[in-house]
């Protein structure tokens, strides 16, 4: 009966085998690198040409691709960012995103929505302001985009709100069970419109639009979620009477209202648009269009 021979492996055979196994890692590490490298690359380019600076009266755009929306040195993966930059090319004059205090500054995430970097609020004590700005009254007209990923509820995403009971101004909240409330209040409980959608969107990447046509009802309020018109959403208060005023000296935040008393946002923010025009269906479907493709969602 023959015997089989038994062999181990020379160190040189072992040394190849390694060096194999090294270029293969390496190469899918690379291949990673160039994926990613390519889809912030395309997100840019779409932001670039997106139609957003074709409509009227933009007053914000924050989103977190672009290499001049943040500083360098702070678009790094988990590190803290002070000032998110607004690319609006409407005005010279910028509404930057800011938060000074390190305790109170949000974090930017390399790998945050569907791939694309984003910015993360912990729920606790992060927010940014972007001061005092003009308009936004009771009879305003406006439209709002977001890109955000929310993860617990409830939470003020973004508000120009004061610190009262009723919360005069307005703000974009999450809220029990899992939807998403977009609120115009003036000083009593009474006085107020809102709306929110029908759609769950707790840990859900989720592109929201709501549209306001200054006609003091809540009528005149809607909601599109995800590139699709809400048919069903729940409305409530109204009319909203513009005495007193439902806006004045309060800042504009993310994360928080005015004096951060409660509900601080948890979750992550990819991109927020404010113009200060009322968009039809057709002019809202076209950014969503541009939203939906660049952040891959659905």
């Amino acid at each position: 009966m023959k015997l089989i021979n038994n062999k181990a492996f020379s160190l040189i055979e072992l040394s190849i085998v390694i060096l194999i196994i090294g270029i293969l890692v390496a190469g899918v590490t690379q291949s990673s690198r160039l994926i990613k490298a390519m889809k912030i690359q395309s997100a840019r380019s779409l932001t670039l040409s997106s139609p957003v600076p074709s409509f009227k009266n933009v007053t914000l755009w924050l989103e977190s691709t672009l290499s001049e929306s943040f500083d360098s040195a702070e678009a790094q993966d988990q590190l803290q960012i002070s000032t998110w930059k607004d690319i609006n090319p409407q005005s010279s004059f910028k509404n930057n995103a800011t938060q000074s205090n390190a305790t109170y500054k949000p974090k930017y995430i390399g790998d945050g929505i569907n791939g694309l970097p984003a910015i993360n609020f912990d729920g606790a004590d992060d927010w940014m302001t972007m001061g005092v700005l003009a308009g936004f009254e009771s009879n305003s007209k406006f439209t709002i985009f977001l890109v955000f990923k929310p993860s617990a509820i409830p939470g003020i995403v973004i508000a120009k709100q004061d610190n009262w009971v009723d919360g005069k101004g307005w703000s974009i909240i999450t809220f029990p069970p899992s939807n998403v409330i977009f609120t115009i209040a003036g000083h009593q409980s009474t006085n107020y419109i809102q709306i929110s959608s029908s759609q769950t969107l707790i840990n859900t990447n989720t592109i929201v639009a709501f549209s306001y046509n200054g006609g003091l009802s809540n009528s005149g309020l809607n909601v599109y979620v995800n590139g699709k018109k809400d048919l069903a959403p729940s409305k409530n208060g109204g009319p909203l009477t513009t005495l007193p005023s439902p806006n004045g000296d309060e800042d504009l935040r993310i994360g928080a209202r005015e004096a951060n008393s409660f509900w601080w946002y948890k979750g992550m923010i990819g991109e927020l648009i404010i113009i200060e025009s009322f968009l039809g269906d057709a002019d809202v479907d076209e950014v969503n269009k541009y939203l939906q493709k660049k952040w891959s969602i659905k």
